[in-house]
């Protein structure tokens, strides 16, 4: 089989014309189409910005930012870089923040706080209950959407952010929206550049992808050392915390199919589903879930006695699932608190349910999935 980029300099010969011809209209879905959205390359820089918003509304005093303890370490460094203090609150079985020990612990919290509620995996969590959480106790709520693609219907909506890039396969893209305050974020897509480095990295990556999907299954998977973390962005210059006009063309014309993208997630979802359901020793985190409005991110399972032996033997096999991303450090060097964060990350198993991976071979993942854990 000849694999030629062809298709993919047809997409950037598309883009080309787009942008000669409408570059005001690159907007039209969604976030995409909303004057109270920013625009930045990660979630990451989004996280900065509402902090820095914040110290500047509560000039510069003390800030404390309450992240749950199932918590992906990666952008901690944000946080850091200013005068802040992070509480760590911890979860249930459910991923639900622990309100009980929550509301003990801020009996007589009085200053000013930003509340990190995660949507994890696509699936909303608690909104309703953090909401009047943060009403009692007078903090600004931040919804982590990056596992979600549809924004949510709120009638007392505040901050969300999201990350396509992480469903829709695309250059990075992350989306900040404040709809209260519509003037403050309202922006032109002209100010970004059209096609930036990180761009011709995920072309490339993609023509990888299908030159080795090609040779041999499974999955091609970067190697680890591929995998840079956020502490390289730290310092960097200001034009790459911004997306570029390739990355918001791509997502308006990835969410035009969004019909065929839910669906086939769900299919795949239900087939990781029925795989599962006749193994021992592995069961559903979030049983029952079917919810038409939202599109889930992975299939995620909770595992009991997983070693790294299994995770490795899986992968090889040809079954790619993935863990969560390494807790924060005061997670994992604390010995006593926070039981349940430390549980999930051991035991939450993430398999791919991309909308792009042929029934083929999700059939092909399913069966070798069964055969392999049946082994052990």
């Amino acid at each position: 089989m000849i694999i030629h980029p062809y298709p993919l300099l047809k997409i950037l010969n598309k883009f080309k014309r787009t942008v000669n011809t409408a570059p005001d209209n690159i907007r039209g879905h969604h976030y995409i189409d909303n004057d109270s959205r920013k625009a930045f390359s990660r979630g990451a820089w989004a996280f900065r910005y509402v902090i820095e918003k914040a110290l500047t509304s509560c000039q510069s005093r003390a800030i404390t930012i309450f992240l749950p303890a199932y918590f992906c370490g990666e952008p901690l460094f944000v946080f850091r870089q200013y005068n802040i203090s992070i509480f760590y609150y911890d979860v249930d079985d459910h991923l639900k923040p622990c309100w009980g020990t929550l509301n003990q612990s801020l009996k007589e919290f009085h200053g000013y706080g930003i509340f990190f509620l995660v949507h994890y995996f696509g699936k909303e969590n608690d909104y309703e209950t953090a909401f009047s959480f943060c009403a009692k106790y007078r903090l600004t709520l931040l919804e982590d959407c990056a596992h979600c693609l549809e924004p949510f219907n709120r009638p007392n909506p505040g901050y969300m952010i999201f990350s396509p890039w992480k469903l829709l396969g695309i250059p990075p893209l992350s989306f900040l929206l404040q709809p209260k305050l519509k003037c403050m974020y309202s922006e032109s897509d002209n100010n970004y550049a059209s096609f930036k480095a990180q761009d011709a990295k995920w072309l490339l990556s993609n023509l990888c992808y299908k030159i080795q999907t090609a040779i041999r299954w499974p999955f091609y998977t970067p190697p680890s050392s591929a995998l840079s973390t956020y502490q390289a962005f730290e310092d960097v210059d200001a034009s790459i915390k911004t997306p570029s006009r390739f990355a918001l063309w791509l997502c308006e014309k990835e969410l035009c199919r969004l019909k065929f993208i839910k669906q086939r997630r769900w299919d795949n979802h239900k087939m990781i589903s029925n795989a599962i359901a006749e193994l021992n020793g592995i069961r559903p985190l979030f049983a029952g879930w079917e919810d038409p409005k939202a599109t889930p991110f992975a299939y995620a399972a909770k595992a009991v006695d997983f070693s790294k032996a299994m995770h490795e033997r899986l992968v090889r096999a040809g079954v790619p699932l993935s863990t969560w991303p390494d807790l924060p450090p005061e997670i994992r060097s604390n010995r006593v608190k926070f039981p349940k964060a430390k549980l999930l990350s051991s035991q939450v198993l993430l398999f791919p349910i991309h909308q792009d991976i042929s029934k083929k071979e999700m059939e092909k993942m399913c069966s070798t999935l069964k055969a392999v854990w049946r082994s052990f």
